[in-house]
């Protein structure tokens, strides 16, 4: 319903454009009907359209204030993928101990008081 509902904006108002072109200043009730059933429809749809954008998440927002938001979480993604390569690095450069050179303290699992 969503993209259905912005898409049908534009075919309305040419609608109304159509109507006021093909009379310029319309005199029959029949035309003025038209015009204002047009006009009424254009309205419904595009309330319901502001109404839908508001109701999506960030749709309160300024353009602007999206643009910050964006930028903010750009700014973020670029310092995970820093701090993420940063700890791969760590971890490849880090010495590892083969099974041969690891230390097994015997003590740890001989239970005590048999």
């Amino acid at each position: 319903m969503s993209t259905a509902l912005f898409e049908a904006l534009m075919p309305k108002l040419i609608a109304i454009i159509s109507l006021l072109s093909q009379t310029n200043n319309p005199t029959s009730v029949q035309s003025k009907q038209a015009l204002v059933k047009a006009i009424n429809d254009f309205k419904e749809t595009l309330n319901q359209a502001k109404h839908y954008a508001s109701d999506l998440p960030g749709g309160d927002l300024t353009s602007q204030e999206q643009d910050n938001i964006i930028a903010m979480l750009e700014t973020m993604k670029r310092t995970q993928r820093t701090l993420l390569q940063a700890s791969l690095q760590d971890i490849s450069s880090s010495p590892t101990t083969g099974p041969g050179e690891m230390e097994v303290d015997s003590t740890a699992s001989t239970p005590v008081g048999n």
